[in-house]
C-alpha cells in the first residue's frame, strides 16, 4: 500500500514526540490507541486486541507490537522497517496462562529499554488495570509515569498534507449532510436517511474516496433529540 505521507513526515512526528518525551523525562513511551496511526501509520481494526507502539529515545523508529495475524496489516500500512513490526503468537490470545503484555515487557527488555522512565496512557480507553499490573510486574526496574494524550499535543501543528486531507474530509461531510437533509421528509424511515449519509461518507466524492466514520452519527427524531448519544 502507498503511504499517505512521506517517510520524512512520520519521522518528523516521531522527533516532535521525542522532544516532548525528553521534556517530561520519559525514556520510553507505550502508545495504546489513537497515537499508533499518528506515529507509525498503523491502520487496522484491531484495537480491541492488546497492541502497542513503543517510542524510545534510543531508536529512530518506533516499534509496533501486536497479534501475529494483525502484523500482516502492519506490514502493509505502517512506515516501519520489517524488524520493527513485532508479532506475538496466537497462544497469547484469550489465554489464562499468559498475556500479550508479558510479551511486550519481554520485547522491551530484549531491546534493553527496560530501565529508566516509561510513559503509559493510564486514562486511555484500552489501557486496562491488568495491562498496567503486568507491565509493572514484567519491568520491575523501570519507573512508570502517566503520558496520556502526549501525542495529541504534539500533533496540534498540522502539515500541508494533513490540512489537505482535512479539507477533503470537510467536503465529504458537507456532501453527506446535504444528502441526509434532502432525503429526510415526513414518512421517510430514519434508517433510510442514515443509509444515505453512510453512502456518501463511504463513497466520498468523484475526486477522492471516503471511508466509514469513526463513530456512528447521532441523529434522533422528535423528543429523542433532547438526549445525546442515542443511536
Amino acid at each position: 500500500m502507498e503511504l499517505l505521507f512521506e517517510r520524512a513526515e512520520y519521522l518528523e512526528r516521531v522527533a516532535r514526540t521525542k522532544k516532548e518525551m525528553a521534556r517530561r523525562e520519559i525514556d520510553l513511551w507505550l502508545v495504546t490507541f489513537s497515537g499508533q496511526s499518528v506515529l507509525a501509520n498503523y491502520d487496522g481494526w484491531s484495537f480491541y486486541m492488546p497492541q502497542m507502539v513503543a517510542v524510545s529515545l534510543q531508536a529512530e523508529e518506533p516499534i509496533w507490537i501486536g497479534r501475529k495475524m494483525d502484523a500482516v496489516g502492519a506490514k502493509f500500512t505502517a512506515f516501519l522497517k520489517a524488524e520493527n513490526i513485532v508479532p506475538y503468537p496466537d497462544h497469547y490470545v484469550a489465554s489464562s496462562e499468559r498475556h500479550p503484555m508479558q510479551f511486550v515487557a519481554e520485547e522491551i527488555t530484549r531491546r534493553k529499554w527496560h530501565l529508566g522512565r516509561i510513559g503509559v496512557e493510564t486514562d486511555d480507553y484500552y489501557y486496562t488495570a491488568k495491562w498496567d499490573a503486568l507491565l509493572k510486574q514484567g519491568l520491575p526496574n523501570a519507573r512508570f509515569a502517566d503520558a496520556f494524550l502526549l501525542v495529541n499535543w504534539c500533533r496540534m501543528r498540522k502539515s500541508p498534507r494533513e490540512i489537505e486531507f482535512m479539507r477533503q474530509a470537510g467536503k465529504i461531510v458537507a456532501a453527506a449532510q446535504t444528502a441526509a437533509f434532502e432525503k429526510a421528509a415526513p414518512g421517510v424511515r430514519q434508517c433510510d436517511v442514515m443509509a444515505e449519509l453512510y453512502r456518501v461518507t463511504t463513497a466520498g466524492l468523484p475526486e477522492f474516496g471516503g471511508t466509514f466514520p469513526c463513530k456512528p452519527p447521532n441523529a434522533m427524531v422528535g423528543e429523542l433529540c433532547s438526549a445525546p448519544h442515542l443511536s
